[in-house]
């Protein structure tokens, strides 16, 4: 057993450096994917803002003033 024990320790050293780094890169791309998403809907309510100003611009401009 105790001839072993170095294979053992850099086994378990390897496996838990494997499965650290790979949450590690999920979490990073769970990050990443969050703001890719947040900069998405953010583009989507500005250019919803401007066809609504535009709109409303629009209808001032062809109402007919008093």
């Amino acid at each position: 057993m105790d001839d072993n024990f170095p294979v053992i320790l850099i086994e378990v050293v390897l496996t838990f450096g494997g499965v650290l780094v790979f949450g590690w890169w999920q979490l990073r791309s769970i990050k990443r994917d969050q703001q890719k998403a947040a900069e998405q809907k953010l583009l989507e309510a500005q250019a919803e803002a401007m066809a609504d100003s535009e709109a409303d611009f629009g209808a001032k401009k062809n109402t007919p003033s008093e």
